[in-house]
């Protein structure tokens, strides 16, 4: 039978405990302390401590601080998420978690630090240029991580209980997916046209296929299929911390791969840019970099920031006098939009848009379905004025 330092009950109704724990490295006995709901919790935590101790595996909190754990979460969770998911979740930790609450011990971490940090978010938590807070889907995917690093806490015994659990998660709003109308898209395309005709291409681009940006600025031209009409989907341009931009394959499933067909006017469209793109590359010679061979592609070669599309998108938007509610996204809702106004079938819009609910390389080869998609695509394109 161990002997508890103490066990107290507090004013506020809750349980003070202490026991003593041994670092196996020093020899030295120190005090553990924690504050839990009831006598028999205070108990049952103890003697949790107390075995851990005497194993030699009890992990001290004292000096552990948010940072400290939300790394070692996201490490130890990294096997089991795929690599696009674990980059994500790097970003929120590193860039908006741990600038915050990074030096707060975890043994300190309560309620209203957590309430202060999402409301800050909330109000001015973009990292951006744009002024403003943070979506309630951004915020709510910030709550989880925190959920899960402090859940990982608990089961460690470095925290008594999970104070994350006492925050309400974060209400997302189910907002407006704005989209351009026929009339703002001719519009759009002016102000681009004046600014970079290669952002004009771009857009063009975006418009008549619908392509996240991700995909767009990660297309080669061997995924370009000109005579045949279709490009081939299989790779983004994503930001990795400590890595810059990289080229990443979407996913490890061959399901991930997807065929867009394209209308004349996007194939006239590419046609005028490769060829521009040609001149370029017969001035530079050697000094072209074509290791990789972008479809937009920096001057002497090479991708750009993924940054980069959205900062000339907004300069455009500016030029064009149109609302910040606007962001490069729009041009994909857009493309959905028209695609329903001209009543094409769900499955190949999904299959178009690269829903992950819809099997999109069997279809394919289904000859049928590919007419389909072309049908969609070469109608669709009769709206858009190129």
């Amino acid at each position: 039978m161990f002997k508890l330092a103490y066990i107290k009950e507090k004013a506020n109704g809750r349980w003070k405990v202490a026991v003593y724990v041994k670092n196996h490295h020093t020899g030295k006995r120190k005090r553990k302390y924690n504050t839990v709901d009831s006598k028999k919790e205070a108990k049952k935590w103890a003697k949790k401590v107390k075995a851990k101790n005497e194993k030699g595996v009890y992990i001290d909190s004292e000096n552990k601080k948010m940072a400290d754990i939300l790394r070692k979460w996201l490490e130890e969770h990294k096997k089991n998420i795929h690599e696009n998911t674990y980059d994500g979740y790097k970003i929120k930790v590193e860039s908006h978690l741990i600038p915050h609450l990074g030096e707060i011990k975890i043994t300190n971490l309560n309620k209203d630090d957590i309430e202060y940090y999402f409301e800050y978010k909330r109000n001015d938590g973009r990292l951006d240029v744009k002024e403003g807070g943070l979506s309630g889907n951004s915020l709510k995917k910030l709550y989880i991580i925190l959920k899960m690093a402090m859940q990982y806490a608990k089961n460690h015994d470095l925290i008594a209980e999970n104070p994350v659990l006492k925050y309400h998660p974060p209400t997302v709003e189910h907002n407006e997916a704005y989209h351009f109308s026929e009339d703002e898209v001719e519009h759009l395309l002016n102000a681009a046209k004046e600014i970079s005709p290669w952002m004009y291409r771009f857009i063009a681009l975006d418009l008549l296929t619908g392509l996240r940006r991700s995909e767009i600025s990660a297309l080669t031209w061997e995924k370009v299929n000109l005579q045949q009409k279709y490009i081939v989907i299989d790779q983004t341009l994503s930001y990795v911390i400590g890595k810059g931009t990289i080229l990443k394959n979407k996913t490890k499933s061959e399901s991930s791969t997807r065929f867009i067909t394209i209308s004349d006017k996007a194939v006239n469209l590419l046609l005028k840019h490769k060829e521009e793109q040609d001149k370029i590359k017969e001035i530079l010679k050697e000094k072209y970099d074509d290791s990789v061979d972008y479809v937009f592609a920096k001057e002497y070669g090479g991708h750009f920031a993924v940054g980069y599309f959205n900062d000339k998108f907004n300069e455009i938007l500016d030029k064009a006098n149109f609302s910040q509610k606007y962001g490069i996204h729009t041009l994909r809702h857009t493309f959905a939009t028209l695609c329903i106004k001209k009543d094409v079938g769900k499955e190949t819009l999904m299959s178009l848009l690269g829903h992950s609910s819809y099997s999109t390389t069997v279809d394919f080869y289904a000859h049928f379905d590919l007419n389909t998609k072309r049908k969609a695509t070469d109608t669709l394109s009769d709206d858009i004025n190129i």
